[in-house]
């Protein structure tokens, strides 16, 4: 990426470019993003929170440019923290944090909420056991300490619902104010 576009720009060419591939067997990743939003908005959140719906995922996209095959790898390529990592230049905690933690609220709805695992699809499934499974007590006291907490987990639940093939929402250009107003 070329550090003098501005941050929305480069933003909105990764999806451009790797946004119509396949999130889910029926979603691809610019409308798994735009929906996790949408259920944000929908949530009466914050812009800082809408934004880290939409861009959540933006590691997976990170990882395409750089051609590693997540599908097929038996090990985690971390995508929340390339993602978050790749946000910070750009954005506060508020957008980073959230994003940077989505993962691991995956695993501390496992280890509190018993009925939460069963959700899961096999896909997901899997990426719990590469990414450490259930939280721990220790781990789940560690993660609640992050002030962000709360709204990673808000975003995990969107996360898990933006998952629908009839979704007819916005494209990402939608959000180009949003990226905008939210820089540091």
């Amino acid at each position: 990426m070329s550090s003098l576009k501005a941050p929305s720009s480069q933003i909105i060419q990764l999806y451009e470019k790797f946004g119509r591939t396949k999130y889910t067997e029926v979603v691809t990743q610019e409308s798994h993003a735009v929906q996790a939003a949408w259920l944000a908005e929908r949530a009466g959140e914050q812009s800082e929170v809408i934004l880290a719906a939409l861009l959540h995922d933006i590691g997976h996209l990170l990882l395409q440019e750089e051609e590693v095959d997540e599908l097929h790898s038996p090990r985690d390529h971390f995508h929340e923290v390339l993602g978050a990592n790749y946000l910070s230049d750009f954005y506060t905690d508020a957008v980073v944090q959230p994003v940077a933690l989505h993962v691991e609220a995956k695993r501390w709805l496992c280890a509190t909420d018993a009925s939460y695992m069963s959700t899961l699809s096999p896909a997901s499934a899997r990426s719990l056991e590469l990414q450490g499974g259930p939280f721990t007590d220790t781990e789940i006291q560690e993660f609640q300490s992050n002030m962000y907490w709360e709204t990673a987990v808000s975003l995990r639940k969107w996360d898990d619902l933006a998952k629908d093939s009839s979704f007819s929402g916005h494209s990402i250009t939608h959000y180009q104010d949003l990226l905008e107003s939210c820089l540091k």
